[in-house]
């Protein structure tokens, strides 16, 4: 790879600095399962400090559930909780949530939660379930909450909608793959060919795809289609994320 793959806009440097002066009860940190390790981004750690966190994996209807064990029981060493929950399914997920919050002894009478996550793994869409309405912008694409934002739920509960936030920079460049692969990076700020070679190159690990060359193989695919090498590179991520290659786990 080329190109280190990165996005860090002045929004998320202003929200990790505004997290450090916010008192919270409990943290809601959400996870991607196509991606339940990459989305978890170093940045967290200095935010939650050791603070109260229930872990949600989302979008689980995407990939094999009995394959995100190992993760759950890997979080589940740090954290309060780990939680799979599908954010389409509103009314099981609601309930699921509050049967959570039901078992923890607050010691606040209004306790208050902070959703946290990336970029597009849900956070808004679980604040409107929560609380029965649509409170909160929701789109497919990262980078639409720009900022904080109180609700109450419940007539007991107050949560906070907070931006998706990355890192300045990646630890290894496999992280920015992933998180560009299931949308949680804008794609038109990236180097497409670096993304969708390393998207296949994945594959091809997991055995998804049965070729030895990720050259050939995206080759190959602008030869057939004669579209503009970038149309086909972004058909390649746009493939994946419509489960075209299949219900994948990336980490």
């Amino acid at each position: 790879m080329s190109k280190q793959i990165q996005w860090f806009p002045g929004h998320m440097s202003k929200t990790l600095r505004e997290f450090k002066e916010i008192k919270t009860d409990l943290y809601f940190l959400l996870l991607d399962a196509r991606a339940p390790n990459s989305t978890y981004i170093d940045s967290f750690e200095e935010i939650i400090n050791k603070k109260k966190t229930i872990i949600f994996i989302t979008k689980t209807d995407l990939v094999n559930k009995n394959e995100l064990n190992k993760y759950i029981e890997t979080y589940k060493k740090d954290f309060l909780d780990v939680k799979l929950i599908s954010l389409k399914d509103s009314t099981r997920s609601k309930n699921d949530i509050l049967s959570v919050l039901s078992k923890i002894k607050f010691k606040s009478l209004l306790p208050k939660i902070i959703i946290l996550g990336a970029p597009n793994v849900g956070k808004s869409t679980l604040l409107n379930i929560v609380s029965g309405r649509r409170k909160a912008k929701v789109e497919d694409r990262p980078g639409v909450t720009r900022k904080n934002s109180w609700f109450q739920f419940e007539k007991k509960y107050w949560i906070l909608d907070t931006p998706g936030v990355l890192q300045p920079k990646f630890i290894n460049e496999n992280q920015g793959i992933n998180l560009a692969s299931i949308g949680t990076i804008k794609l038109d700020i990236l180097p497409l060919n670096e993304v969708a070679s390393g998207l296949i190159s994945r594959l091809i690990e997991l055995e998804v795809i049965k070729e030895e060359s990720v050259d050939d193989y995206i080759e190959s695919l602008i030869e057939s289609s004669k579209n503009n090498p970038n149309e086909v590179y972004k058909k390649i991520i746009r493939n994946f994320q419509m489960l075209k290659y299949g219900k994948i786990i990336l980490d």
